[in-house]
């Protein structure tokens, strides 16, 4: 099974990011075996504001 650590999101490792802007993500993979395809989801969080 594929582990993720160091994970890093937005600018600074800020963990905030804003709608219709670029952002920075970054993590390190550790897998077992050889990977032919990594897919990684976004699912916003509805905070009730905007």
């Amino acid at each position: 099974m594929p582990e993720f650590s160091d994970i890093e999101i937005g600018t600074a490792n800020t963990k905030t990011v804003y709608a219709g802007q670029d952002f920075h993500i970054e993590a390190t993979l550790k897998a077992g075996a050889d990977l032919s395809g990594l897919k990684v989801q976004i699912t916003p969080v509805v905070s009730g504001r905007g």
